[in-house]
């Protein structure tokens, strides 16, 4: 008969004990990295598919709202409703980035709509071919 208030545990149970404690701090240290943008706002260029769209929704799953930019609309709506399915705010913006005009308009729409830009991804681009020395 064991006394009252004392365990006895063979080294396998304390294994055990040790293996679900490590196992607490993982989802511990999970739930709090999984919100880790909790409140950011996110303004992505070429957010319409790629690595800006996986981008743009993986922010959203860790809590940031996030501003879409890039050519194509239809693409950037259906973003943009995954990501209010995850249950954070997104704005679609069309915006073509070799146009200086429409890219402050598009920083202006996200900074009018969320109040600023914590987070600015520059995913989208263009190419230019040629000699170093001769492009402008």
């Amino acid at each position: 008969m064991r006394p009252a208030g004392l365990w006895f545990t063979s080294p396998a149970s304390s294994d055990s004990v040790d293996s679900l404690r490590r196992e607490r701090q993982r989802e511990r240290t999970r739930a709090k990295m999984g919100r880790r943008f909790e409140g950011k706002i996110a303004f992505i260029t070429g957010a319409s598919s790629g690595i800006g769209a996986a981008l743009a929704l993986e922010l959203a799953r860790q809590g940031a709202h996030v501003a879409l930019a890039a050519r194509r609309a239809d693409r950037l709506e259906e973003v943009r409703l995954q990501i209010e399915a995850l249950g954070q705010r997104s704005i679609a913006l069309v915006c073509d980035v070799t146009s200086l005009t429409r890219v402050t308009a598009a920083v202006d729409q996200v900074v009018e709509t969320f109040g600023g830009i914590d987070i600015a991804v520059a995913n989208a681009g263009f190419g230019v071919s040629g000699l170093l020395e001769k492009l402008d």
